[in-house]
């Protein structure tokens, strides 16, 4: 791996740093997105399988009386559950507007109350686009509309048409990996969810690691700036500490983050 003059390090040239961060904490708390981090970036979200090995990579992780694993994502809760079930798990949907499991539960009063015009809009634009390459996806708080299988002019024709329809103050757009999202107006993201989560696990006591791949990570990353945060894939201005280059090197740290765990029960 080629290590970069500035911006993230490698993470796995920085194995023994990461070692002591744990070695040091009280309790791990471990925050992972799902796209392009457990799993490879897919043509569709439903094409996004999580591998074998991570499953029980993550399984085991969850297991661990040590750490505590969660899922913060851009899907919904249930699609998240979906895709990896556990009792143990955290699950932070829809950019940690909806939060749920080990004990927690929490929806943003604000996404509640734009829930509506976020329905509206998705389904104009659903009746709009239909017969197109344009993925429009309802996710109870917010919806995205996914163009990667889109035509240059399907894909060109999104940010027009959802223009068109928005016609509320109550809700935002952004963008992502070839998706436009549309979001309650409010002031949260995966950062103020990953803080929400820290403060309510372990009575706050804990070492973090968020790994994470898209630009809604990135809010992640400067909230837990004294922590253990990876870019997956390097990107010069972003703030995570160190980066890794694909969910295959995701998988790798894991399974050194686990060997770390398991010494604990032999101190």
């Amino acid at each position: 791996m080629k290590t970069k003059a500035s911006g993230p390090r490698p993470a796995l040239a920085a194995l023994a740093q990461i070692r002591r961060k744990i070695r040091h904490s009280h309790h791990l708390l471990l925050l992972l997105d799902y796209d392009g981090t457990l799993s490879p970036i897919a043509a569709t979200p439903a094409q996004a399988v999580l591998p074998e090995k991570t499953a029980t990579l993550l399984r085991e992780l969850s297991n661990n009386p040590f750490a505590t694993a969660a899922i913060v994502s851009g899907r919904s809760i249930a699609d998240l559950r979906k895709v990896f079930r556990s009792r143990k798990v955290i699950y932070a949907g829809n950019h940690g507007l909806e939060i749920s499991g080990q004990g927690l539960h929490f929806q943003h009063p604000g996404a509640l109350q734009s829930r509506n015009a976020i329905r509206r809009i998705s389904s104009e634009l659903r009746k709009r686009l239909r017969g197109g390459n344009v993925q429009v996806e309802w996710k109870g708080f917010t919806a995205s509309f996914h163009f990667r299988l889109a035509s240059k002019r399907e894909a060109a024709a999104v940010p027009r048409l959802l223009a068109e329809c928005l016609g509320s103050n109550q809700v935002q757009v952004t963008r992502g990996k070839r998706v436009l999202e549309v979001r309650p107006a409010v002031r949260w993201d995966k950062g103020a969810a990953a803080v929400w989560i820290r403060r309510h696990v372990n009575g706050g006591r804990n070492a973090c690691i968020y790994i994470g791949d898209d630009a809604t990570d990135e809010d992640a990353f400067r909230a837990l700036k004294n922590e253990v945060t990876v870019r997956v894939g390097y990107r010069r201005s972003s703030p995570a500490r160190y980066y890794v280059e694909n969910p295959k090197e995701v998988r790798t740290l894991l399974s050194f983050v686990s060997d770390c765990l398991a010494e604990w029960w032999v101190v």
